[in-house]
C-alpha cells in the first residue's frame, strides 16, 4: 500500500467537506444541497443499519467524474476514493482506487477497468463494484465533475510550484523551478505522464506539490469567500448524502480530520486482449480490506 491521493480527489475532498462545515449555517446554501441531493439503490451489505445521529463509523464513495454530468451514467469515473470515519475513534481514512483496476463490474457479469461502472451505471453500479471489490459496506456516496474541480482552482487564481524540469504539454510550456499555473495550466501539468523521467511517480509527485499550493489557497479563502467556493461545489456535486446528513457531518464527524491517514491499493500495469489494465494482488486488496472493516468497526 503506498500512502498517496491523487490531486483530484483531494481537492474534491477538501471543497465536499468545507460544502459540509457551512451547510446548516445558510439558506441558500441549504437550496444548493437540495439540488445536489440523488437517489442511489445500492446493495445493503450491512448486517445492521448505520445511523448518523448515533455518531457510527460511516464510509463515503468519492468519484471525480470526466463529464458535465455527475448524477447520471455519463462519462467515467477517473477518480475513485473511499473515505472512512470513525468519530469515536478520532480518526479517518482515505483510500486510492487505481481507475484502470480490473475488477468484476457488479450488473455487467465480467471483468474491466472499475472507472467504467460509473459509464454503464452512474453512481449505484460504481458503488455495488467498489463494494464487491473491497468486501465492505459503502454507505454514502458523492460525484464531482471535472468542471466543478476548475471552478475551485479559478477561485484561488493560481497556484505555485516548484517544475523539476522543464517539459511542453497541451499547447503549454512549463520551465524549470518556481512557476504560477491558472486553471487550464494546472490540469495540464498534473496529467503529463509519459515526458516524465519517472513517469507515473514523477506525476504523481507533480500532484502532491500542487494539491499542497491548491490546499493552503483554500483554506485562505474559506474564510473570507466561502459563498463562492460552497457555489462552485454544489453546482458540479451529487451526492445521497441529504442536507441533515451534513450538518452532522460537520458537527460530529469533523474532528476526524485531525488524525487523517491516507491509503492507496498499488498494482502493475498488465496488458489483456490490448487493453491496459491495473492489477492488484489478492494480499493487497485483503489487507485495506481488513483495515477498512477494523476502521468501521466490522468483524
Amino acid at each position: 500500500m503506498r500512502r498517496f491521493c491523487n490531486i483530484i480527489g483531494s481537492i474534491f475532498l477538501i471543497a465536499f467537506f468545507l460544502f459540509s462545515a457551512y451547510a446548516y449555517l445558510y439558506y441558500e446554501v441549504s437550496l444548493t444541497m437540495e439540488n445536489a441531493f440523488m437517489e442511489v439503490g445500492s446493495d445493503d451489505i450491512r448486517d445492521t443499519g448505520v445511523s448518523l445521529s448515533a455518531h457510527d463509523p460511516i464510509s463515503i464513495l468519492l468519484l471525480g467524474v470526466d463529464s458535465d454530468e455527475a448524477r447520471g451514467a455519463v462519462g467515467r469515473s477517473d477518480t475513485i476514493m473511499v473515505l472512512t470515519l470513525n468519530p469515536h475513534a478520532g480518526t479517518a481514512k482515505l483510500l486510492s482506487i487505481p481507475r484502470d483496476t480490473r475488477t468484476e463490474i457488479i450488473g455487467r457479469g465480467y471483468q474491466d477497468k472499475i472507472n467504467h461502472a460509473f459509464a454503464f451505471g452512474g453512481a449505484e453500479m460504481s458503488v455495488n463494484t467498489v463494494q464487491n471489490f473491497l468486501g465492505i459496506p459503502i454507505d454514502y456516496v458523492a460525484a464531482i465533475n471535472m468542471d466543478g474541480i476548475e471552478e475551485l482552482i479559478e477561485l484561488v487564481g493560481t497556484v505555485t510550484v516548484t517544475n523539476p524540469f522543464e517539459f511542453s504539454t497541451d499547447g503549454f510550456t512549463f520551465p524549470e523551478g518556481v512557476i504560477h499555473l491558472n486553471s487550464a495550466e494546472t490540469l495540464a501539468y498534473i496529467r503529463m505522464r509519459y515526458e516524465d523521467p519517472e513517469g507515473d511517480f514523477g506525476r504523481q509527485r507533480r500532484q502532491r506539490d500542487v494539491l499542497i499550493s491548491l490546499a493552503q489557497s483554500l483554506a485562505i479563502h474559506a474564510i473570507t469567500n466561502y459563498q463562492a467556493i460552497l457555489s462552485a461545489t454544489g453546482e458540479h456535486l451529487a451526492t445521497n448524502l441529504p442536507l441533515e446528513g451534513l450538518v452532522t457531518l460537520a458537527t460530529s464527524y469533523w474532528q476526524s480530520f485531525n488524525n487523517l491517514e491516507q491509503l492507496q491499493l498499488y498494482g502493475t500495469g498488465q496488458m489483456i486482449d490490448g487493453i491496459y489494465y491495473q492489477i492488484i494482488e489478492g494480499e493487497e486488496v485483503s489487507a485495506i480490506r481488513t483495515t477498512l472493516r477494523q476502521h468501521l468497526g466490522l468483524e
